[in-house]
């Protein structure tokens, strides 16, 4: 599993899995599950919709399983949304 910050910010997200499977550190090969962190309180941001969209988003592009890492009742109303 390759952990990311911020899970909710879908630029970054890209940004950092472009570039470690540009550079050659990681292949998909190396990557069973996408994780990331979802803490709301820490940015206005940080919404459960926006979370929702970086997980569309990257599934279907790298065709690995995501999921968020963090507090019980946020990882139950995202599962809602799923």
């Amino acid at each position: 599993m390759i952990h990311v910050a911020n899970g909710w910010d879908q630029s970054f997200v890209n940004y950092f899995y472009t570039g470690i499977l540009r550079e050659g550190a990681l292949s998909l090969d190396d990557i069973d599950i996408m994780g990331f962190s979802f803490y709301p309180f820490f940015n206005n941001k940080a919404t459960l919709e926006a979370l929702n969209a970086t997980m569309h988003d990257i599934t279907p592009k790298y065709k690995k399983v995501s999921q968020t890492f963090n507090d019980t009742i946020f990882q139950k109303a995202h599962n809602k949304i799923l």
